[in-house]
């Protein structure tokens, strides 16, 4: 087995459950915006076009087709759009409360911390993530996952997105690591593992399922314990 001194980790589906996090972030935000009300249905029929929307918005970001601004409240102008609301105000204000609300929802997985704990001793660990940088800080302290990682790496500090380089680049310079010491941890075939293949480095796939499906990640995790299999044997 490569001996590794550095691992990349993303965040969001990877060290917590950004989906159900979502979910509760955003009724939250269907209940105090009284959207019933203005006739949309209910969370559910929100969210089956908000999250086409959020993923097209994303690509574009990736791609500087816009900036962080217009796609934060962009998302939620589009998505009550497609029920008859044009609003733009209240999209902004939608999306203000997505950064008050979402920090105090994060839910780490059951495994996280102790898989940490298990690497840390091992290993330089840093965190890479194309997350807004006040959601992702806040985060890092309230779950306590800050004393673990030696830096965030967002793509605000680093001027870059995965799955482009230089976000990664960046990354190398701070850890003082070089590519071929540095392995990628994330559960996104497009932003994690096609942008450590962009690095030159090797990747970790982190996802439920990944064992029966072909991608370009040198190695293939179901869960966060299969990671002490790969990195510690």
């Amino acid at each position: 087995m490569k001996k590794y001194t550095t691992l990349f980790f993303d965040l969001d589906n990877t060290l917590w459950d950004f989906s159900l996090s979502a979910k509760e972030t955003f009724q939250e935000i269907f209940e105090i915006n009284y959207l019933k009300k203005q006739g949309v249905p209910s969370i559910a029929h929100f969210m089956e076009y908000y999250k086409g929307i959020n993923e097209k918005l994303w690509g574009d970001y990736r791609e500087n087709k816009i900036q962080k601004s217009e796609l934060s409240y962009k998302r939620f102008d589009l998505t009550l759009n497609e029920f008859g609301i044009f609003d733009t105000p209240l999209a902004k204000k939608m999306a203000s409360d997505y950064i008050i609300i979402s920090p105090f929802k994060t839910r780490l997985y059951n495994d996280t911390i102790e898989i940490l704990e298990k690497l840390k001793p091992h290993f330089k660990m840093l965190i890479l993530t194309n997350g807004f940088e006040e959601i992702q800080v806040e985060r890092m302290q309230r779950t306590g996952l800050n004393k673990y990682f030696q830096e965030m790496v967002t793509a605000e500090k680093a001027h870059a997105l995965k799955p482009h380089p230089g976000i990664f680049e960046y990354a190398f310079r701070v850890s003082a690591s070089l590519p071929k010491d540095c392995i990628m941890i994330g559960d996104d075939l497009e932003s994690d593992i096609k942008g450590a293949v962009n690095a030159g480095i090797d990747s970790i796939w982190l996802h439920p399922g990944s064992l029966n499906h072909n991608s370009p990640a040198t190695f293939k995790a179901e869960n966060l314990k299969d990671l002490l299999k790969i990195l510690l044997h």
